[in-house]
């Protein structure tokens, strides 16, 4: 069984005035947490060994229970010393076109933060990376949390601006008429955009939910820089579901377009078929193995046949065209 020294988180920080000093393993974050501001700890949550230290966490277990299971879309619990719950960051995959949602679990006291993914996951990395270089000096857990979403709205600022580059190029195309080669990748764009608007959605509600609460953790100042990221984050939600309907608008316009070159194709069809029915019906009649058929016996029977055929398909055109049934 792997023991608590063995366990390595994915990293962990001792904050002391606001600097963080990066820690080796959970039992150096045991052993420093009663030396510093506080400790941040973040976890990989497929681990089971990391699963089993956050059990023995001093906590209540539906606490522990809930942060475990990253499986709620965005909501945070207030209690008297605690807040802890899912929040929503943007997946780490580099090579994807699409916005991708992921879930971030986190339980905070006043000495402890305590963070948790299954996949790679951006904000948080990118919070690793201030504290690292120092350009940020969280006061408490819950000033971090408010890191975190400065994080958060800053990647997902960016993310949104490049999505929004890469569909106006398609809708370019699209507008162009040269987007068909572009539907699956519109359709996957869709699709997740929709996701993820609807997740940010539920989550901007829960925040606001929370700010109304007014935590007694946050003290006056965090809870004022936390208000204004909240107030950052609902309009990038606004700009995500933006995007998503823009998305949903490019899609319409390609149905819109396929649409229109079936109905271009069918009446080009329905145009040759009225102006060759009359020809049809003629050589078929002439056709028919029976007797008394005209000009059966004449030698020149067969070009006036074929001069009454043209003569028929000429006025058939000469009509169709004359009340504007355009082919082209």
């Amino acid at each position: 069984m792997q023991s608590v020294s063995d366990c390595r988180p994915v990293f962990a920080f001792a904050f002391r005035n606001g600097l963080g000093r990066a820690l080796r393993d959970l039992a150096e974050a045991d052993v420093t947490m009663g030396n510093a501001d506080f400790v941040w700890v973040h976890l990989d949550l497929s681990d089971a060994a990391a699963q089993s230290w956050l059990s023995r966490c001093p906590w209540p277990p539906d606490v522990i229970e809930i942060v475990a299971a990253p499986i709620q879309r965005g909501r945070l619990f207030v209690t008297s010393d605690l807040v802890y719950g899912h929040l929503r960051d943007f997946r780490d995959e580099p090579d994807t076109v699409t916005l991708q949602a992921g879930s971030l679990s986190l339980v905070a006291s006043q000495m402890l933060l305590v963070t948790g993914r299954r996949i790679p996951l951006r904000s948080v990395e990118e919070l690793r990376r201030r504290v690292e270089a120092r350009t940020i000096r969280p006061e408490s857990p819950f000033g971090l949390i408010t890191e975190f979403l400065r994080a958060l709205n800053d990647i997902g600022e960016g993310l949104l601006q490049e999505a929004t580059e890469r569909l106006a190029t398609t809708e370019s195309m699209v507008l162009k008429r040269k987007g068909t080669g572009h539907r699956e990748e519109i359709l996957e764009m869709r699709r997740d955009s929709i996701q993820v608007a609807r997740d940010m959605a539920y989550k901007r509600t829960a925040m606001l939910e929370l700010m109304r609460e007014r935590p007694a953790p946050l003290s006056p100042d965090e809870f004022d820089r936390f208000s204004h990221q909240i107030h950052r984050y609902a309009a990038l939600v606004e700009d995500a579901q933006e995007y998503a309907e823009h998305c949903q608008f490019l899609l319409e316009e390609l149905r819109a377009q396929v649409e229109e070159e079936t109905n271009r194709n069918l009446y080009i069809l329905t145009m040759f078929s009225v102006i060759f029915l009359p020809a049809t019906l003629i050589a078929s009649i002439w056709g028919m193995n029976v007797g008394g058929i005209p000009f059966g016996g004449s030698p020149n029977g067969f070009l006036v046949v074929a001069g009454l055929i043209a003569a028929v398909f000429a006025l058939v055109a000469i009509v169709l065209f004359r009340f504007r049934f355009r082919l082209f």
